[in-house]
């Protein structure tokens, strides 16, 4: 699968996510959150190349270091062998997460 680029600098692929400038946070999203809106599990940032590994499939939340709901990115890992990506809206994002059991629920 070719990468896909999510934002300026930043590429997906099945097991990694690339981020030339350093600007953003990964985070795997576990379901919903009544203060934050949703269950987050922070991944540590590797490299060189720099980026975050993607551990397994899921629903994936990109944030560049704003406050503006406008720098998430949101994408679902699917597959075993063959994984794949697929670009999401916030609304699918929310959809997706409000169907999950978060952590301690």
């Amino acid at each position: 699968m070719n990468p896909v680029e999510i934002a300026s600098g930043v590429k997906v692929t099945p097991r990694f996510v690339a981020d030339d400038s350093s600007v953003g946070t990964l985070a795997r999203i576990l379901g919903t959150h009544e203060r934050y809106e949703l269950s987050r599990e922070f991944l540590r940032r590797s490299g060189p190349p720099w980026g975050w590994g993607i551990p397994s499939t899921g629903l994936y939340e990109w944030r560049a270091r704003s406050d503006d709901h406008d720098g998430a990115r949101f994408f679902v890992v699917t597959g075993s062998f063959r994984r794949k990506v697929e670009m999401v809206s916030r609304e699918e994002a929310f959809a997706l997460a409000d169907g999950m059991r978060a952590p301690g629920s």
